[in-house]
């Protein structure tokens, strides 16, 4: 997997799949959310898996790219060469998707909301516990699961866009609480309400050169 790291912009969106312990568990929780909004939404369509199970933002720092995600450690600006050295490293996979109708002004705006207003904030792992029965049976709660001052890894990236967005760009993330899987619904891979539309552009192949090491 070799990154065209000159194609690389701030405010683009990277999820990721990883094959830790961890990595997996996500993606069983939200393939179980998956399942019950194929069979009510989309049934006449092909079902697939959820592909991630972490998001990340491009970021530019005062000096140069970095990727802005929510670790253990907290929210956290990533160097890009270091983020890619570590996924090669690891074996983990990426795809890059980009906000329809969003200008290089209104991504970098998304990016600067991203680092004024997430980094340095603490991990939501209070989240965990609800979002885990969403996954494995329904939602019944209007607001956002976990602290108010905390972010888990698409929550950071969800209130980057659509907390402080223009006017000019519809929402992007429908939901307070926003997961990998929430990603692939609104570029059109994973199964979505009737109400949702698509937000986001998969442009990984403009971004990473696939099977490339």
């Amino acid at each position: 997997m070799k990154w065209k790291t000159e194609n690389l912009r701030p405010g683009l969106i990277v999820a990721v799949r990883s094959y830790t312990f961890i990595g997996r568990t996500i993606r069983w929780g939200l393939r179980k959310w998956s399942e019950r909004l194929h069979k009510k939404y989309w049934s006449d369509r092909p079902r697939t898996d959820p592909w991630a199970n972490h998001t990340g933002i491009i970021v530019r720092s005062p000096s140069e790219l970095v990727v802005g995600e929510a670790l253990a450690q907290g929210s956290v600006m990533t160097p890009l060469e270091s983020y890619i050295q570590e996924h090669e490293k690891k074996g983990t996979e990426c795809r890059v998707y980009e906000v329809l109708d969003a200008d290089r002004k209104d991504e970098a705006a998304a990016a600067q909301n991203w680092f004024m207003e997430i980094e340095g904030t603490s991990y939501d792992f209070a989240c965990y516990p609800r979002l885990l029965i969403k996954s494995l049976f329904f939602d019944i709660w209007s607001k956002a699961a976990g602290w108010e001052w905390s972010n888990w890894c698409t929550e950071g990236v969800a209130k980057s866009w659509d907390d402080f967005h223009p006017p000019h760009i519809d929402r992007v993330f429908p939901t307070k609480n926003p997961t990998p899987l929430t990603v692939e619904q609104m570029a059109g891979e994973q199964p979505m309400k009737p109400s949702q539309s698509i937000r986001l552009r998969n442009v990984t192949d403009q971004m990473i050169e696939q099977g490339v090491v």
